[in-house]
């Protein structure tokens, strides 16, 4: 019975870390707007700190008394304490009104606010392998590993399925709590125990159980999102907030305006007809006769009207977050509200590239009317991908719109950047493509370019020539939408300059180009250190990761002595790139699942969860196979050789799940690539510990938990911050193919005919 209960508490602080995780990433996510860079911000200092905890745990685990049920409650209230920061963290680092927090607040946060928790989650595993292992389990690691993966991969689900949307995130964490509170002291105390020990034991867990019950998880959320929103000082009033799969969003209000802000960023003020109806009317009168019209984003809930007036027969809006539109709605006028309920509009709710991914129909003009692409979500509608999608739905004569903020001539180099990117990657689609060049600037992809008005003089007399009576709106209008003496000036820079890079969903250059936009204000310096690193070329990134294995291949080929040290070292180093590999596959498939299902924010969890049963899917039969087989270093390169073969096949696997299948069989491959990912690193590491247990169940934990968190740290930064951007999915893929087989070389030189002792 103790068995079980141990076990369980195994499960609980797997649970409890996860859950740590996730909602430390989901803050800072929130805190960052959203962008995905920060996944690798979060991960790599969430990991860094579990390695730096290792030690910490070892030195513990020789100590006569283990304190994991007081590293589990120290954990929840660091995770809390962080949570509330990430929330004031504007103000704590002088992020100024209307500025979005740069590249080096994204380290910073991460450093400070999410490394210490996870240093304490790193002491928690060698100490629970030290307490499997005085307990007289002959694989204390492998076990430990394979139930604590269990945990974790159901505090993943519960956090993603059930808790997101339904309760606030701090008591989320305190639910995930309760199981690793309530059975690692239990484990602990004899059954002959006194009564008033056994409770005096099972003190935190009653103590939060109470906070629970008396909702203050659900005050301090309250309280903390509210002082979130006030740093924004934009002098309004919070009046709702939601948490969608797709993003936290707060409405706000002031003399009857309304603005909806996503993630921290302004997304759009209601009503506004200076702002919508332009855009509407200018969309709308480039075809010469706009009867099926596509509107893929919120703003054409307030545009609905003005798309009514140009003779439009069949309009679908595409409210690409279903909160957006349960925020807006009851606050429009009655006019817009009866646009809505017309019999030629429908409304639907969900993603946008899946919505014309699945629908047979074919429309004159689609107009896709995202946000600014600052995320790897926005930068899908701006991708060659969603092009190539978007021709395709189109009818004959049919017009593809955009927008983006900010013009050709503007002081910055980085909005340049990101319109010529743009504009390069329609043209592969659209070679006639143009620009209208504004305030904001409108790109058009039209099957007939000789159909396209460039000038507001022949907008104006189509206008009239349809006879479009909106009382709002004046044609004159038009030449303050857009600047006519500027028109060409992007695609003359775009013929006579170097070509941009092109926007891809495995290589989101746009994103990367506002990403060194909003840095430039908070600090010049590092953007342009930024960007000497991302104009080193590909290859030299890749001969860097290779040196480590090649020096210690010198070390192994040449040295004959210490044999044990060289075994042990090539050990390690399997072991680091093995992690390295499973968080940046991670990264890279939690980003194309986004490509393809249009969220993150909720489902990151779920992504989680999927990897952490890989883990403990591999791991458990593996320790059952290691108590009668011997571990050999041949034996874990075989198994590095198949990972690296794996990892050469996803691409393949990648472009059939988002371009060839269909959607539900599509996510099902993502899925499983997720699991095959933390499958890999599963077998890696009861193997590692195996050929390591001579040094004793706690330092062998500590040293392979070490090794595969600092490789998943380097792994999860590198990729998030760096090799995605450079390389792409393709070729992050193919670079971690090569540390594994080099690995494998290692691992088979280093590994004498002779089995390494158990």
């Amino acid at each position: 019975m103790r068995r079980v209960v141990q076990d369980l508490g195994f499960a609980g602080a797997g649970c409890l870390t996860t859950a740590c995780q996730i909602h430390l990433t989901r803050e800072c996510l929130t805190l960052f707007s959203g962008n995905e860079l920060c996944l690798g911000a979060a991960l790599g200092s969430w990991l860094c700190g579990i390695a730096l905890g290792s030690s910490v745990g070892a030195w513990l685990a020789r100590r006569s008394t283990s304190p994991g049920t007081s590293l589990a409650v120290a954990l929840v209230l660091l995770s809390a304490s962080c949570m509330t920061l990430l929330r004031l963290f504007r103000s704590l680092a002088g992020v100024g009104p209307g500025e979005l927090p740069g590249a080096l607040s994204l380290l910073l946060a991460g450093a400070v606010l999410v490394l210490p928790g996870a240093v304490i989650a790193g002491a928690l595993f060698p100490l629970l392998c030290a307490d499997s292992g005085a307990s007289g389990d002959p694989q204390p690691v492998g076990r430990v590993y394979a139930i604590e993966s269990l945990g974790a991969a159901a505090g993943g689900a519960f956090v993603s399925v059930w808790a997101a949307g339904t309760l606030s995130p701090f008591m989320s964490l305190a639910l995930c709590a309760l199981p690793a509170l309530l059975f690692l002291p239990l484990a602990r105390i004899p059954s002959s125990a006194w009564a008033v020990r056994r409770a005096a034991g099972l003190l935190p867990a009653i103590l939060l159980l109470g906070a629970a019950a008396s909702g203050l998880p659900s005050r301090l959320d309250e309280w903390s999102a509210r002082l979130r929103f006030e740093q924004l000082t934009t002098g309004e009033r919070l009046k709702a907030s939601a948490d969608t799969p797709y993003q936290r969003l707060d409405l706000a209000e002031r003399e009857d305006q309304f603005s909806l802000y996503a993630d921290g960023k302004l997304l759009s003020t209601f009503p506004d007809p200076w702002r919508e109806l332009p855009r509407a009317h200018l969309v709308l009168t480039q075809h010469p006769a706009p009867r099926r019209v596509l509107w893929l984003g919120s703003s054409g809930l307030l545009a609905a009207p003005a798309a009514l007036r140009h003779g439009v027969q069949h309009l679908v809006i595409v409210d690409m977050d279903p909160g957006i539109g349960a925020l807006i709605v009851p606050r429009l006028d009655e006019g817009a509200r009866a646009a809505l309920a017309d019999e030629r509009v429908r409304r639907v709710s969900g993603d946008g590239r899946r919505f014309l991914r699945e629908t047979e129909e074919r429309y004159d003009v689609i107009f896709s009317d995202a946000p600014d692409p600052l995320t790897a979500a926005q930068s899908r509608y701006f991708s060659l991908e969603f092009f190539r999608l978007a021709r395709e739905r189109l009818a004959d004569g049919g017009l593809l719109a955009l927008r983006l903020g900010g013009s050709f001539n503007v002081a910055d180099p980085f909005t340049a950047r990101r319109l010529l990117s743009t504009l390069a990657t329609l043209r592969q689609v659209f070679p006639g493509a143009r620009a209208l060049p504004g305030a904001g600037t409108f790109l058009l992809g039209a099957t007939d370019p000789d159909s396209l008005l460039l000038s507001a003089e022949a907008l104006r007399r189509r206008f009239q020539e349809r006879d479009v009576r909106d009382p709002q709106f004046h044609p004159a209008q038009f030449a303050a939408a857009f600047e006519t003496a500027q028109v060409g000036q992007l695609e003359a820079a775009l013929e006579n300059g170097p070509a941009p890079s092109l926007n891809l969903d495995g290589r989101p250059t746009v994103m990367l180009s506002g990403i060194l936009r909003e840095s430039l204000i908070e600090s010049p310096t590092s953007v342009a250190w930024l960007e000497r690193l991302l104009a080193v070329p590909a290859w030299w990134w890749i001969l860097l990761c290779l040196l480590p294995g090649l020096a210690l291949m010198a070390w192994v080929a040449f040295g004959r002595k210490a044999n044990e040290r060289r075994r042990t070292a090539v050990v390690a180093f399997a072991v680091t790139v093995a992690g390295a590999t499973g968080l940046g596959l991670e990264i890279s498939l939690s980003l194309a699942y986004q490509t393809l299902a249009g969220s993150l924010y909720r489902e990151l969890g779920f992504l989680l969860a999927s990897f952490m049963l890989g883990l403990a899917a591999a791991g458990a039969p593996l320790r059952a196979y290691l108590m009668r087989r011997l571990a050999t270093e041949r034996m874990l390169a075989a198994w590095m050789l198949l990972f690296a073969g794996f990892c050469a096949g996803v691409p393949a696997l990648l472009w059939a799940a988002e371009g060839l299948l269909p959607f539900g069989a599509g996510r099902a491959v993502l899925l499983a690539l997720v699991f095959l990912s933390g499958a890999g690193t599963g077998v890696t590491f009861p193997l590692a510990a195996r050929l390591s247990q001579p040094v004793g169940a706690g330092a062998a934990a500590a040293r392979i938990n070490r090794a595969d968190h600092m490789g998943a740290a380097a792994g999860a930064l590198l990729v998030g911050l760096l090799v995605l951007p450079v390389l792409g999915w393709t070729g992050a893929c193919l670079l971690f193919a090569i540390l594994l087989f080099q690995a494998a070389g290692l691992l088979w030189v280093a590994g004498a005919p002779s089995a390494s002792p158990n």
